[in-house]
């Protein structure tokens, strides 16, 4: 296995992350919220926490989408 399969198959872990993240999202969101209303956490925290998810979850699966089409390319794929 050359390093370009290397880096196509190693880009699939990121977007499998990214698009489970993105799926939970909702439910994090929901605990954010109880937490808010335990006083575990203020708004803003619950605020930022999810923002932080939500742009990670975006980032890791642009950058293993981005990979998996160098790596395809790269093996003359396309």
């Amino acid at each position: 296995m050359d390093k370009h399969q290397m880096l196509a198959l190693g880009a699939l872990p990121l977007i499998l992350s990214g698009v489970w993240m993105h799926w939970r999202l909702a439910w994090y969101c929901s605990d954010a919220e109880e937490a808010v209303k335990d006083r575990k956490l203020t708004p803003e925290q619950a605020r930022r926490r999810i923002l932080l998810l939500h742009r990670g979850c975006i980032v890791l699966t642009i950058l293993g989408l981005v990979l998996l089409i160098v790596g395809l390319d790269r093996m003359g794929v396309f």
